[in-house]
């Protein structure tokens, strides 16, 4: 499913483009997707149509698998933070230690193990230039 916006040209970076969204095609008003008191976000995208700056365009987002982002960011870290407290609390039968220490210990480490993970797959994402909405037609 293709997702068309269009957009105005703000700046050009080399062969990237800085664009602000103003609508979908399917809206009746260049408001109706961010509200009209929001104040617009600005997009990097890839600028294969050589606009120039103040150009209309339509320009097409890519889907990047939002399942795989949402489990990214929401699930795997919870997930991870309840297999180290799993962890801890089998490394303290093993070690008869107390098991509120490493069980605690255990999802505090895996947790932040999680979010250097996020941190990873963030900084692919946003270096990924194949993952970057695509400016398609000039208006």
């Amino acid at each position: 499913m293709k997702h068309e916006t269009i957009g105005v040209v703000m700046e050009i970076r080399g062969t990237l483009a800085l664009v602000k969204p103003m609508s979908h095609l399917n809206c009746d008003s260049g408001h109706c997707c961010q509200g009209d008191g929001v104040e617009k976000v600005v997009l990097e995208m890839n600028n294969e149509t050589n606009a120039r700056v103040g150009d209309k365009v339509i320009f097409e987002a890519k889907e990047v698998g939002m399942m795989t982002v949402a489990f990214m960011l929401f699930l795997m870290p919870l997930i991870l933070a309840f297999l180290g407290a799993g962890a801890g609390y089998y490394l303290s039968g093993i070690f008869e230690m107390n098991s509120n220490l490493l069980v605690i210990s255990g999802g505090i480490l895996f947790f932040v193990i999680s979010l250097l993970i996020v941190k990873v797959f963030d900084r692919y994402i946003s270096t990924n230039t194949s993952l970057r909405p695509v400016i398609t037609k000039i208006i």
